[in-house]
């Protein structure tokens, strides 16, 4: 029970400091994303690359409300639209310089935390965190391949 309660408060740790950054109000007017947009584009970018369409799936949106998200976020400079050479009319959503610049919000605390946590630990324990954090990957990568499912069949 120890270490799920330990877990739940490195969870909670890296989200409070997202929800920290998501609220600073010391950005500059035009690189300032909404909270919905800030949320979108992380999803955007976990998804690795993904169509509006699934983008859209993802979030239970409606296609004219993703195109609609989706579109502003490209107009603020923040996402870009790569049309597939394999198929002309799919569009893949990418992530722009200007995103990972401004608002990689979790990337940079978790990569200070994760240097830090390393500094104190030996070769083998770094190596064991490791295999460890493999398995709970693996485990969501289950789960979002599920979810993934659920969304296709609807």
């Amino acid at each position: 029970m120890k270490t799920k309660r330990l877990f739940e408060t490195c969870y909670i740790g890296f989200s409070m400091n997202f929800f920290h950054e998501v609220f600073n109000k010391n950005r500059k007017p035009e690189d300032t994303l909404t909270t919905s947009e800030t949320f979108c584009m992380e999803v955007i970018y976990s998804l690795g690359k993904p169509t509006v369409n699934q983008f859209a799936s993802y979030l239970h949106l409606t296609s004219p409300n993703a195109a609609y998200k989706v579109n502003h976020l490209v107009k603020k400079g923040y996402l870009d639209k790569v049309q597939s050479e394999q198929d002309k009319r799919v569009f893949y959503l990418i992530p722009t310089k200007k995103y990972h610049d401004n608002y990689a919000i979790s990337h940079n605390y978790v990569n200070r935390i994760l240097n830090q946590t390393k500094k104190r630990l030996t070769k083998e324990e770094w190596a064991t965190f490791g295999k460890i954090l493999s398995v709970i990957q693996e485990e969501q990568e289950k789960d979002k391949k599920g979810i993934s499912k659920g969304i296709s069949s609807k």
